[in-house]
């Protein structure tokens, strides 16, 4: 049954009021807000949408808190247009103590040309037998395994002795002389070094190795006999820790070349956050 005052109370809670056309007018200035409410909602509805599909960045430092041994990669390629390959050694030196001299192992000592381009050795080297031990000269208390197998291990037997070496009486610096008349005038370096995580460093200098205490040094004696003192070197890649996408070295394609023939030492400092 239709009672008419109970849609009337409806009608009075109703807060849509619609109005008829007659009553209704449309002006300008209603026209420029109807534009600015559009263009605000508009730029509203494309932030926003903008915000849903962008990546959140998270930066997040963490401590490595973990004891016992831990090691790190440092990734590396240099070229040293004015060294012999047989001249450069690598050596690892941190503050735990550890020491490792003339670092071999995952290093790739590539002979170059005057131009820096690699050197193709085509002469075969005299193959040495895995039994050979070398002579020390007098000297093999001092050497560590007793044996003095390349010119290095004689000069460093030599030198723990308190003894002044002699190259031409060594018959394995004289084969190594040899052999470095056709190994070019400049060596490509690239490989791995593995470091424990400690404060620590290592170098790429000329000369052998001499230890006297605590101190570390270079023997450049020889170097300098031959004149070549040009220490120029180019960085094509030096990475620490293990390289990721979009990862970029401060240290990558850096060029130091030393026009004047004097010996110069070159310092890098890198701090690994990993």
């Amino acid at each position: 049954m239709y009672r008419p005052d109970l849609v009337d109370r409806l009608r009075r809670i109703d807060l849509f009021p619609k109005y008829i056309d007659s009553a209704s007018v449309k002006t300008k200035s209603g026209a420029f807000l109807s534009i600015v409410s559009y263009l605000l909602l508009a730029f509203l509805f494309l932030n926003e949408f903008r915000l849903y599909i962008a990546n959140d960045v998270e930066t997040k430092l963490t401590i490595d808190s973990s004891s016992g041994p831990s090691n790190l990669d440092i990734h590396l390629n240099m070229s040293f247009p004015n060294l012999k390959c047989g001249s450069l050694h690598v050596d690892v030196l941190d503050q735990s103590g550890a020491r490792h001299l003339n670092i071999k192992q995952n290093l790739i000592y590539q002979p170059l040309d005057g131009n820096g381009r690699l050197l193709v050795n085509k002469k075969k080297g005299s193959k040495t037998k895995d039994n050979y031990c070398g002579s020390c000269f007098g000297a093999e208390q001092f050497a560590t395994s007793g044996c003095c197998n390349t010119c290095q291990e004689v000069k460093e037997a030599y030198y723990k002795a308190g003894w002044k070496p002699n190259e031409s009486e060594f018959e394995q610096c004289t084969n190594q002389r040899l052999h470095e008349e056709d190994t070019g005038v400049g060596c490509l370096l690239h490989g791995s070094l593995k470091v424990n995580k400690v404060d620590g460093g290592f170098h790429i200098a000329p000369g052998f190795n001499v230890i006297r205490g605590s101190q570390h040094l270079h023997n450049i004696g020889s170097i300098e006999k031959e004149g070549k003192k040009d220490c120029s070197h180019i960085i094509h890649d030096l990475t620490i820790g293990k390289p990721f996408k979009g990862s970029n070295s401060p240290l990558s394609h850096t060029k130091n070349i030393n026009s004047r023939q004097v010996f110069k030492d070159y310092s890098y400092f890198m701090i690994d956050m990993n």
